[in-house]
């Protein structure tokens, strides 16, 4: 079963082992079915990777600030500046 969830293997490739493996007939409605649910797992695996993304940006510099590093230390250390540092600490979520 986790064949089918594997994000390694292409849509054509599903759909072959649900027909060969599971003995699933695999209609034209059902093939668009599981093409629209591993696009959609794309989409939400895109949005989790985009959030993980926006909390580190926030989340080394606060940090490495908790720890008392300078904050030109810090912009050093992201290879930024010490206005965007400034900013990303003055953004952090609650």
């Amino acid at each position: 079963m986790a064949t089918i969830f594997s994000d390694t293997i292409t849509i054509e490739e599903i759909i072959s082992v649900l027909e060969n493996r599971f003995h699933i007939r695999m209609t034209d409605v059902m093939k668009e079915v599981v093409t629209n649910m591993c696009n959609s797992s794309d989409a939400i695996q895109e949005r989790a990777e985009a959030r993980a993304e926006e909390q580190t940006k926030w989340m080394v510099p606060w940090n490495l600030f908790e720890r008392q590093f300078p904050v030109e230390v810090i912009a050093q250390v992201l290879e930024t500046t010490v206005e965007k540092v400034n900013a990303y600490l003055e953004e952090k979520p609650s």
